[in-house]
């Protein structure tokens, strides 16, 4: 499998807002934030992550079947860039 790059920025967003994603319920800590996420925005987990959350892997066990690597990244970005619209919607 050929490695590919995801353009994450390591908000964290994504980690904390799990909590009504089918699949992470066993890592909701309760408030919708993955258990396994530091207080440095990176996993704790990180080698032994689950599969859902290995980008390529999952990419690749999931969904190559039906889309390109560049709608899925376009299609991930557009959840983080939602995440974010949220975020700073809920701030001001």
């Amino acid at each position: 499998m050929e490695e590919r790059h995801f353009p994450c920025d390591a908000c964290g967003l994504c980690c904390r807002k799990i909590g009504d994603v089918p699949g992470f319920e066993a890592f909701d800590s309760g408030d919708g934030t993955c258990m396994y996420l530091g207080m440095d925005n990176q996993c704790t987990i990180y080698k032994t992550r689950p599969l859902q959350c290995r980008i390529n892997e999952g990419y690749e066990v999931f969904f190559s079947s039906f889309m390109s690597w560049e709608e899925y990244v376009l299609k991930n970005i557009s959840v983080c860039e939602t995440l974010k619209c949220e975020v700073s919607e809920g701030a001001g």
